[in-house]
């Protein structure tokens, strides 16, 4: 018996993830290009401090993490099923939680560079 190609094995992803997680992208894309923008409806803004409501903005984080929180048991079962040792799929969680933590602490500070800092301009 042959095993499955790349392709094949692409296409056992749950296409409905995908699509939410797709569309839960969009609306966070789309609702960052309408900070600031004036006269949008009342429902499409965050709302405000000591606002006792929810707009359509303050639903897309929750969004977001609902997927994460779904994706991840999901990608470890398919490690798992693979063969995959423990201590591989846990090397693999530590590594990527590391990448984002680093990508993470420069994509907040990126806006706020200072000559003081100990890494030169280019690096930063």
């Amino acid at each position: 018996m042959t095993q499955p190609s790349l392709a094949k094995e692409a296409t056992k992803r749950l296409l409905s993830v995908d699509a939410f997680r797709a569309l839960n992208m969009l609306c966070m894309i789309f609702i960052n290009d309408l900070s600031g923008v004036k006269g949008i409806p009342y429902w499409m803004d965050h709302a405000k401090r000591m606002e006792d409501r929810m707009g359509f903005a303050d639903t897309i984080f929750p969004a977001f993490l609902f997927i994460v929180g779904l994706s991840i048991p999901l990608a470890i079962d398919r490690k798992m099923q693979k063969g995959e040792s423990f201590g591989a799929i846990s090397s693999s969680i530590l590594s990527r939680s590391l990448a984002l933590l680093v990508m993470g602490f420069f994509h907040v500070n990126l806006e706020s560079y200072s000559n003081a800092a100990l890494l030169p301009d280019y690096v930063w």
